[in-house]
């Protein structure tokens, strides 16, 4: 087995014919790929969507769709239209070779074929597809990061000029005194976020860990709140906090505060229309606690709902007051709740009668 693939790989044959299906399967288990068969395109698609292949060898003459029409499916499915598709057929003429390569097939080999040739070509596009894949990750992960210096960054700078702002118009010193924590808190956020994507950048994916720690979650609550309190007062929102004071939460508190609460936070302003609420609470479950943050803003259909931790479907909706974002945030809150063991589920609707949304968040409550 080649050495650039980080997994085996699973092949879905498609053809109709038994002796076609025993000899292109024998060529490849001897190489140690996964197989699926199917007999027709409908059966393709449905195996093709229960265990998604890395590669299909398709004929084209087949029943029940034929490998044309199979193929012009596969890359209309949001899921499976970047799989290769090697179409297998007799048809030798160029208008069908051509047919091949406008549905979206990646090669085309023709009966009888060579053995060798064959493999060789599986391998070449398996090759190709991981990676193409591995670019996506590392260009995905890199915008991560970016949108953590940038939009994360930005909440304790704002604070910070917030701050900066009211202190023009204190007249004394001691009145300035009782802002200096505000600024500490601020500077202290920031260069704890910077050196959160300096950790980031240097572990590799399948060594990376946090430093978890039990955390007061009021407190971490009400440093979050802090940094959005300008953000809300301009949409004149009430923020309700009912966090129990005693709770503590296994978490890693610069990405907690900076990337989880904050992409939280800054969605509900976002999304709220003047004059609404935001409720946070808290409730421990035996050794689990659930946060719930709960706005009464625009909210989302099923269909968002369904995409909106997909990092291939990333999207970015404007606010009420036309604000903008990247779409990497919900993805970022995942992968950072998962670091903690944690969970986040979202509730939410936007119908005339009943719309806004609540997010969820459970996390450990003690480091057992």
């Amino acid at each position: 087995m080649e050495k650039a693939y980080s997994k085996q790989p699973r092949i879905l044959i498609a053809d109709d014919l038994q002796k076609n299906i025993q000899v292109i399967g024998t060529i490849l288990r001897k190489e140690g790929f996964q197989i699926n068969v199917a007999v027709n395109g409908k059966q393709a698609l449905d195996l093709a969507e229960k265990t998604i292949p890395d590669l299909i060898l398709m004929d084209i003459m087949m029943p029940g769709g034929d490998g044309i029409e199979t193929c012009r499916k596969l890359k209309e499915h949001r899921t499976l239209k970047k799989i290769p598709i090697i179409f297998i057929s007799a048809k030798s003429e160029p208008k069908d070779i051509l047919r091949g390569f406008e549905v979206g097939g990646s090669d085309y080999v023709l009966k009888p074929f060579n053995s060798n040739e064959l493999l060789a070509r599986v391998k070449n596009h398996l090759e190709v597809k991981f990676y193409r894949e591995m670019l996506e990750k590392l260009s995905y992960e890199r915008q991560e990061l970016i949108h953590i210096l940038c939009h994360d960054l930005s909440n304790p700078i704002v604070g910070i000029i917030g701050v900066l702002e009211i202190l023009e118009e204190v007249e004394s010193l001691d009145e300035a005194r009782k802002y200096f924590t505000y600024l500490d808190k601020g500077a202290k956020n920031a260069y704890g976020i910077i050196e959160l994507v300096r950790k980031l950048e240097k572990l590799d994916k399948k060594d990376f860990s946090l430093d978890l720690q039990l955390e007061n979650l009021s407190k971490l609550i009400d440093e979050s709140v802090g940094m959005i309190y300008l953000k809300a007062q301009k949409k004149s929102l009430e923020v309700k906090v009912n966090v129990s004071e005693d709770h503590e939460v296994l978490v890693e508190k610069t990405s907690f505060v900076n990337s989880v609460l904050m992409n939280i936070l800054t969605n509900s302003v976002k999304f709220s229309n003047p004059g609404g609420s935001i409720t946070i609470s808290s409730q421990k479950v035996e050794s689990q606690i659930f946060v719930s943050f709960k706005d009464e803003g625009i909210g989302m259909n099923e269909k968002m709902l369904e995409s909106i931790f997909q990092i291939e479907n990333l999207k970015s909706r404007k606010g009420t007051a036309a604000e903008t974002g990247t779409g990497f945030g919900m993805p970022l809150i995942k992968k950072f709740m998962g670091k903690y063991g944690g969970s986040i589920s979202i509730y939410s609707s936007d119908t005339d009668k009943n719309h806004g949304t609540e997010v969820v968040i459970g996390l450990k409550a003690n480091k057992v």
